[in-house]
């Protein structure tokens, strides 16, 4: 019996290890000037064991961002909580069509910036 017991715990601790928690919640988005694209900032939050980050997609404005979507431009973290994770922390501006401007918290630690998604080229600023 106790052996029963001892293997039904140890199932049911892996199993729960396993679910996927993660939950993105967008924080704000900037289009285009044609309205075309868009960027959206988001907070992908991934539960107690990892930091939260802040994520920003550029996409077809059309498309909505997905559960499990991570940012195709740029992604950073709290830097062991020495900057904010809210929708100060980073800030998008269209320059052109085909252009966007990301300025971020210098405090961030940055993970991924990326200075072209299709066609669109990025251009990055810390404050």
């Amino acid at each position: 019996m106790i052996k029963v017991t001892t293997v039904l715990l140890l199932s049911l601790f892996v199993s729960a290890c396993a679910i996927d928690i993660t939950n993105n919640v967008v924080l704000k988005q900037a289009y285009s000037s044609g309205k075309s694209k868009v960027a959206t900032l988001f907070l992908k939050e991934v539960g107690a064991t990892s930091d939260n980050s802040l994520q920003v997609s550029v996409a077809p404005a059309n498309k909505k961002l997905g559960k499990e979507e991570t940012g195709n431009a740029f992604t950073a973290d709290s830097g062991h909580n020495e900057a904010t994770q809210d929708s100060s922390a980073v800030n998008m501006q269209w320059l052109s069509g085909d252009t966007l401007l990301i300025e971020y918290d210098k405090k961030l630690r940055v993970f991924t910036q990326n200075h072209r998604v299709g066609n669109t080229t990025i251009i990055y600023r810390e404050r």
